[in-house]
């Protein structure tokens, strides 16, 4: 690998920094190592990746190398920060990172309830889970992603437990266990405030769920790109969803626009006659127990 040529290690002390990569066979320079740091590197690529998805920087949308520069540490900043509360999140004991097992789905797409009006837009939604924390991430982007209503944000990051989410802007997780009837509704807002209910079957003994632990979500707005909102919740404290089962779930939205008119969007609608995100048959996608 030309990263672990004298030279290039040369280079990076020259400028005060210390390079972690391995010793190749072939070097006799001895160099200090230090392999728990090095079994970190995959945050590092990991936020590469992330920053390589974000559109403006992929396709370099600011021409000035000044401009391209700043907008890149700036979303940066965002994914550095983001990581460090997904690793407190997933647990450190003071000494190392804690590897945690996490089954992470393929991006899935959100269709729209047909025959009603809809914005031109596209959802998207991917969904982690581990034997603890379930985590959501929704992006909405297209032509119309402008046109689309925002609650205000909460001042407080966490945002606070609320009902009647989604009679505004709204993104939705129905969880349940593999052909159980009973299941957990989770409301996300673009405000930061979040529900959580639990039902004994379909639409029928709704009570508000154990105190979830508020989760921590990160929002990005920006007008002319999309929306993503991310959001990881602590699950361990619902008896109805065994951490060591699968989980089958429907993901979901409700998407208002400034003219006030409601589109509904879920992983799929088995009845013709209305959006119904709890209908049994809507929970398309199936999650296996973290290995």
């Amino acid at each position: 690998m030309a990263c672990g040529a004298h030279t290039t290690l040369d280079h990076v002390e020259a400028i005060g920094a210390r390079p972690i990569i391995p010793k190749r066979s072939q070097m006799t320079r001895a160099r200090d190592f230090d392999p728990e740091k090095y079994k970190r590197r995959n945050m590092i690529e990991r936020s590469i990746g992330k920053l390589k998805q974000l559109r403006r920087i992929a396709t370099r949308y600011d021409r000035l190398s000044e401009s391209c520069l700043a907008c890149a540490s700036t979303c940066f900043a965002g994914i550095l920060v983001l990581n460090v509360a997904t690793a407190w999140l997933f647990g450190h004991d003071g000494r190392r990172y804690r590897r945690r097992a996490m089954v992470i789905c393929l991006q899935t797409k959100l269709i729209p309830f047909p025959g009603l009006p809809r914005p031109d837009i596209r959802i998207m939604a991917n969904v982690q889970r581990d034997e603890r924390d379930l985590l959501l991430n929704y992006y909405v982007g297209g032509r119309d992603a402008d046109t689309i209503q925002l609650p205000e944000r909460h001042p407080d990051p966490y945002g606070a437990r609320r009902d009647g989410l989604w009679l505004q802007t709204c993104f939705e997780a129905f969880v349940r266990r593999a052909a159980d009837p009973a299941y957990c509704e989770i409301n996300i807002s673009p405000s930061g405030d979040w529900a959580g209910y639990l039902f004994d079957r379909y639409r029928e003994g709704r009570r508000a769920a154990p105190p979830i632990d508020g989760p921590y979500s990160a929002i990005w707005v920006e007008r002319g790109l999309g929306i993503e909102i991310q959001a990881t919740y602590d699950m361990s404290v619902v008896e109805e969803l065994p951490p060591n089962e699968p989980w089958q779930l429907n993901l979901a939205a409700v998407i208002e626009t400034l003219d006030g008119a409601k589109s509904w969007w879920a992983l799929a609608h088995p009845d013709p006659a209305k959006p119904d995100f709890h209908h049994p048959d809507s929970f398309a996608l199936t999650l296996p127990p973290p290995a």
